[in-house]
């Protein structure tokens, strides 16, 4: 299950946040579109949508996953817990200004 849990953190923040000069305060407009992005592919269960938004290829279980590999493992990798803990997470700001989610709780 720990294993799950670390793979959707790390597969949620694989995207790289262009370093570019921000006010303090100020919430990236972009890290919050993907979010919400993926999170409505994964709620949707839009296998392309989250597999087009995710870093490919990528370890799973030991197994380098490629497009087709993902698409086949979706189910596995967010299931029932999975999709309700992405359904309460939200975002939040920390003072490097990187945007990181909260309430990962299975």
């Amino acid at each position: 299950m720990r294993s799950k849990l670390l793979f959707v953190f790390l597969l949620t923040f694989s995207i790289s946040v262009a370093a570019s000069p921000q006010k303090k305060n100020k919430i990236d407009e972009a890290g919050l579109q993907f979010w919400s992005k993926f999170k409505a592919a994964v709620s949707t269960n839009d296998k392309e949508a989250v597999a087009s938004m995710t870093r490919l290829p990528f370890l799973f279980q030991g197994r380098e996953l490629a497009k087709a590999g993902f698409i086949q493992k979706f189910g596995a990798i967010f299931g029932v817990r999975v999709k309700r803990c992405f359904a309460k997470a939200a975002l939040v700001k920390e003072g490097d200004g990187v945007l990181r989610s909260t309430n990962f709780s299975f």
